[in-house]
């Protein structure tokens, strides 16, 4: 079953800006501040982050970089539809091709499927740590989350599925990882937190 997803024009609801203020705000309680921001270059994204920084003034005077790699995954020509019984209607093939390879393998037209977002997110994970910076922010969306949690974790596709039915990445939530300090692991990551709301 494929979900209902926003475009890259899609603001955040009124409701999506009180979660990312009050996250900030919470964040910087608790938080540490970052070196960098990475952020999505979609609105919502960035909109997220504006409203971050007002909970969490400091942020503003760290360094942030619009980053293409952590966008949402690209659908193609479903972006036209938003719904996909409508969709399915105008492509009746893509039915049975999701059908058949499974919603992590298929491939939107025009679009990507799930491995081609890991394969990116794989790309920027590697240039962060050639930055060698202590502390990264990166405001992204669903399926980059769970690509970073997959590539860091060699979490398999089946159980990358599993977790996104059974804990998806909810709105504005945070997940952290901590650099190991186990011999001979000083550049692996471990997670520390997953999908933490703070609104």
């Amino acid at each position: 079953k494929a979900a209902v997803y926003d475009n890259f024009e899609t603001p955040l609801t009124d409701r999506g800006k009180k979660q990312a203020l009050e996250t900030g705000i919470k964040m910087r309680r608790i938080g540490e501040l970052p070196d960098v921001v990475f952020v999505s270059p979609h609105i919502r994204t960035v909109e997220t982050l504006d409203l971050m920084v007002k909970g969490w003034p400091e942020l503003h005077d760290v360094n942030t970089v619009e980053e293409e790699r952590v966008r949402e995954q690209e659908r193609g020509l479903y972006l036209d539809f938003h719904d996909w019984k409508i969709f399915t209607v105008f492509y009746p093939e893509q039915e049975r091709l999701m059908t058949a390879q499974g919603h992590y393998w298929y491939r939107y037209p025009q679009g990507e499927n799930i491995p081609d977002v890991r394969l990116r997110m794989e790309n920027w994970l590697s240039s962060i740590r050639e930055l060698q910076v202590r502390n990264v922010l990166v405001i992204t969306h669903h399926i980059p989350i769970l690509s970073v949690r997959a590539n860091i974790e060699n979490i398999s596709w089946r159980n990358l599925m599993e977790l996104d039915d059974e804990n998806t990445p909810i709105n504005c939530g945070v997940t952290r990882f901590l650099k190991r300090t186990d011999p001979g692991q000083l550049d692996a990551l471990s997670l520390a937190i997953y999908n933490q709301k703070l609104y």
